[in-house]
């Protein structure tokens, strides 16, 4: 008589994947007909408050699509009205924890989307002395993100300064070749069109964007 064993399937690893760049809180109007001319004035249906940012959202988005990851967002946000609007936000669509999004002593940054009517956009960001700034290799290190993630995407490249530097970069690579976790970036607009030249606040005196490029591979 044989007898047959059955045995219960192993319990599959749940990804974490981890996002680290830029947060902003969107100020929108709903569309206009015109946009202002100086000393003018428009009127719109509303102005909308939204979470925005180029790694926020990427989060945001992922998490919607894979509710079963456990994504984690790494952001500073703004220690005032702004800031307490983008975690309040986050926390009430429910599907990115807010727990390493850190308040840091300084305005939310902030972004002025001005819809036209067809649906184009125009944009008034400030970053500077703002919370994008802030976020920087030892906020990165004191997470300890690195040390449990198995894909990491650095998005806002541009408008997060502290992501250009050595002292992240080389803590990235160091990570990636220790735990061989899978890396993505995506450096998006330098609304300066300095690209990373020393008067666009966010330098890349030695290189850094193209070793995060590298790392890609």
């Amino acid at each position: 008589m044989t007898m047959s064993t059955s045995s219960s399937p192993l319990p599959q690893k749940i990804p974490v994947v981890v996002f680290i760049g830029d947060a902003f809180v969107d100020v929108q109007t709903s569309p206009l007909p015109s946009l202002p001319i100086w000393d003018g004035d428009v009127t719109c249906s509303s102005v909308s408050i939204l979470p925005g940012g180029s790694v926020a959202n990427s989060a945001r988005h992922y998490a919607s699509l894979f509710p079963k990851h456990d994504v984690r967002l790494l952001v500073t946000v703004g220690d005032d009205l702004l800031g307490r609007a983008m975690i309040d936000a986050i926390e009430r669509e429910g599907v990115v924890s807010t727990k390493y999004l850190e308040t840091v002593p300084c305005p939310m940054s902030t972004c002025v989307v001005l819809v036209g009517p067809e649906g184009k956009r125009a944009f008034v960001s400030t970053r500077g002395d703002t919370s994008v700034a802030w976020l920087d290799a030892a906020r990165v290190d004191r997470s300890g993100l690195l040390e449990i993630a198995d894909h990491v995407h650095v998005s806002g490249l541009f408008s997060v300064p502290g992501l250009m530097k050595r002292e992240f970069v080389s803590l990235l690579a160091e990570a990636k070749e220790r735990r061989n976790f899978t890396f993505s970036l995506d450096t998006q607009y330098d609304a300066s069109n300095l690209w990373g030249a020393p008067s666009s606040g966010a330098t890349d005196d030695d290189g850094e964007a193209g070793v995060l490029m590298d790392l890609i591979q």
